[in-house]
């Protein structure tokens, strides 16, 4: 068994879906969303279903630099997964006081 944390696992299914990985770490996600391809938001006002797509990350920062992402996959889905290979589809409204920011693929 192979246990990927949340950045690790986008990294790999980015890489199987032949998008740019986006080589988050939990110890870069404050400054990869600063980048030309993400927004920061407010998730308590953003509208996730204007303007979410599949394959969208959406993420916030934590304590320090460690944060958490998930891969939006439509219909108000996201996967997500933890470093202990729990990995499941959850609804975006579990998270979505937490998000400051979302990323599309380059």
């Amino acid at each position: 068994t192979i246990n990927l944390d949340c950045t690790s696992y986008i990294d790999q299914v980015y890489n199987c879906a032949g998008l740019a990985m986006p080589g988050i770490t939990s110890g870069n996600i404050a400054q990869k969303a600063t980048e030309s391809n993400s927004q920061k938001v407010d998730g308590n006002t953003y509208n996730f279903d204007q303007n979410l797509h599949p394959g969208d990350l959406v993420g916030w920062e934590g304590n320090g630099s460690i944060g958490h992402m998930a891969i939006y996959i439509g219909n108000g889905q996201l996967i997500d997964t933890n470093g202990s290979g729990n990995t499941q589809i959850i609804h975006l409204s579990h998270y979505k006081n937490r998000i400051t920011f979302v990323m599309w693929p380059k």
